[in-house]
């Protein structure tokens, strides 16, 4: 089996993984996985970490998100998996209502893309600190 895009991550004890309903005892992943700030999805109190593994061609590593912002409201040097790394808080484009925190890392042929989403600004912006810890465990597998 190979292990190309497997990661680990480790988030917040009151954070909860989407598809299993609550912290994960194991949190190595090899797929697009979400997680949330609270037990349920809703983008307008909380924020969603989506992670979305991907090739390199025709995905989000490309900087579409970037690109094509409605607003890029700051820039900030981060760690990713140890690495210097660029996290983005921007408007998504075409929405007035959905703001992301997104983060794009290369690694070998595989693009990592992981983004934080919320309905209000400042929630998302209140959750930055702790987006950046999350970040900064990723971890590859091999």
């Amino acid at each position: 089996m190979s292990t190309s895009g497997k990661y680990c991550l480790w988030y917040p004890p009151n954070w909860y993984h989407i598809y299993s309903g609550g912290p994960d005892p194991q949190p190595q992943f090899e797929s697009d996985e979400g997680f949330a700030n609270q037990n349920s999805q809703r983008l307008d109190t909380g924020v969603v970490l989506d992670v979305e593994v991907g090739g390199q061609s025709g995905d989000r590593c490309t900087g579409v998100y970037v690109n094509s912002a409605r607003t890029v409201y700051r820039t900030d040097q981060i760690s990713f998996a140890g690495s210097p790394s660029t996290r983005y808080v921007l408007q998504a484009s075409g929405s007035s209502t959905l703001f992301m925190s997104v983060v794009d890392v290369m690694k070998e042929s595989t693009c990592y893309h992981v983004e934080f989403m919320s309905y209000s600004l400042d929630i998302l912006n209140t959750t930055l600190a702790t987006d950046d810890q999350i970040v900064s465990t990723f971890s590859y597998l091999s």
